[in-house]
């Protein structure tokens, strides 16, 4: 059985940024020091609220591509960013129940996240 990851900062960082459908979030923008990185962010938000998976979402650069309109070359920068502020751990392996190759499993720090953006 699976259950949904949940911390005592999911819902305070959730209605700060992922409240809405916007991908655009100033403040967020600010934060991370980058517009890519902030709708990578919000976007991984919107995932996390979903998953159950313990390793986090995985998402190959051509859904990142159709969801948030980052390349690859866009995303690689981006990923390294949230990766050295400490609030995401990527893993790459084969996902269950998929006939996909590995692609990259993205797990968000939301005690991280929510410190760093206050």
């Amino acid at each position: 059985m699976t259950t949904k990851i949940k911390n005592e900062y999911q819902d305070k960082i959730f209605s700060k940024f992922a409240g809405s459908l916007r991908c655009y979030h100033p403040g967020l923008d600010e934060k991370l020091g980058s517009k890519n990185a902030g709708k990578f962010v919000v976007q991984l938000m919107y995932w996390h609220k979903r998953n159950v998976d313990p390793d986090g979402i995985y998402k190959t650069y051509k859904e990142w591509k159709e969801e948030i309109g980052l390349s690859k070359r866009e995303l690689i920068p981006v990923i390294k960013l949230c990766v050295g502020l400490g609030f995401l751990s990527v893993k790459t392996k084969i996902p269950k129940g998929r006939n996909l190759g590995p692609v990259n499993h993205y797990l968000l720090d939301l005690d991280k996240l929510y410190k760093l953006t206050n």
